[in-house]
């Protein structure tokens, strides 16, 4: 596999797709800060991350298709992420959060294992790993000061 260290726009790029979701904790913890039905607050959270998802399954899909890593299994896991975020879209917010964040850790888990044995570069898997610890975490507080107010 390739081992070039990724371009800093991808950094960049990783960085700037955080923002929504530290958004997000920031709308959760002080509600009044924006006009904005807390409801529709909620959904945009639990949308963008199911976005993300399916975003990262679609990289996957890109990994096997270019270079060849990985099997076709790739194709049916790498669905799955679109398939739990819809999911999610129709759910309590609690339980929508906390499988975005199984999802998430699954996701960056499989990354990072296929870095691991070289079935995809190993700079992408190291990249994901750190963006999937702060994806999780910022998840988890999401829910944490979420039912800290109900």
């Amino acid at each position: 596999m390739n081992d070039l260290p990724l371009p800093r726009i991808v950094l960049v790029a990783t960085s700037l797709s955080l923002v929504p979701l530290l958004a997000g904790l920031v709308l959760v913890a002080m509600p009044g800060i924006v006009p904005l039905d807390p409801l529709v607050g909620e959904r945009a959270i639990i949308g963008y991350a199911a976005l993300l998802l399916a975003f990262l399954g679609g990289v996957r899909w890109g990994i096997r298709a270019s270079s060849g890593a990985g099997t076709d299994q790739t194709y049916l896991l790498g669905a799955l992420g679109a398939v739990l975020g819809l999911i999610t879209l129709v759910l309590p917010f609690q339980l929508a959060i906390a499988l975005l964040t199984v999802g998430f850790a699954a996701h960056g888990a499989w990354d990072v294992w296929s870095g691991y044995r070289g079935a995809i570069p190993e700079p992408y898997a190291r990249r994901r790993m750190s963006a999937t610890l702060m994806a999780c975490a910022v998840l988890i507080a999401i829910f944490a000061v979420h039912a800290a107010k109900v």
